[in-house]
């Protein structure tokens, strides 16, 4: 008798041990879940904290920004900002770009209003767009298709082949392939 009330605690007792390795487990589990939420949120409290520092930088921009001596269509340097990226570009690097670079031309289109701007350049973002060669596709598709160096050195080459007379596009050719070269210049050293 004595021998199965031993054998009977001990079985008790393996299942609290079970039951408790259980329980620790579980708490690390439910410890790592709050960790990792935490994180999260200090991560998206981060980001907010970045992206209010962009806005408020680009609202300024836009404020102090001079709209004299603007000669271009906004369609042609919101263009030129995708060409001149070189790589793959979204929405919102695109925004960012035509606002740091281009401000006079973005506050003499679009107004001073940061909200504005950006809600006129993202229904811009789908917008057509014919280039010089005659090519129509929207803003997005031409960042699609000037993904790369040697997507931008075809379309270099299309608008040299095209015997283009205008010096605008002969001068910006030549301006685009020396910026290319150098930046990959640059790359290799």
């Amino acid at each position: 008798m004595i021998t199965v009330l031993c054998f009977f605690m001990l079985i008790v007792f393996v299942l609290l041990l079970d039951i408790f390795s259980k329980v620790k487990e579980t708490r690390i589990y439910v410890q790592s879940i709050v960790h990792n939420k935490e994180d999260k949120e200090k991560a998206l409290h981060r980001e907010g904290e970045r992206k209010e520092k962009i806005d408020a930088r680009l609202q300024e921009i836009l404020l102090n920004t001079n709209t004299q001596g603007i000669d271009r269509r906004f369609e042609d340097v919101a263009f030129d900002a995708l060409f001149e990226t070189y790589s793959w570009t979204t929405k919102d690097e695109w925004i960012y770009t035509l606002i740091t670079q281009y401000p006079n031309y973005v506050v003499k289109e679009y107004g001073r209003r940061l909200q504005e701007v950006r809600n006129e350049l993202s229904w811009l973002w789908t917008s057509y767009y014919k280039d010089e060669i005659g090519f129509e596709y929207k803003f997005c598709e031409w960042a699609k298709m000037f993904n790369n160096k040697p997507a931008i050195q075809v379309y270099l080459q299309m608008l040299y082949d095209k015997n283009i007379t205008n010096e605008n596009v002969i001068s910006l050719v030549s301006d685009r392939q020396r910026n290319l070269y150098n930046a990959e210049d640059e790359e290799n050293y």
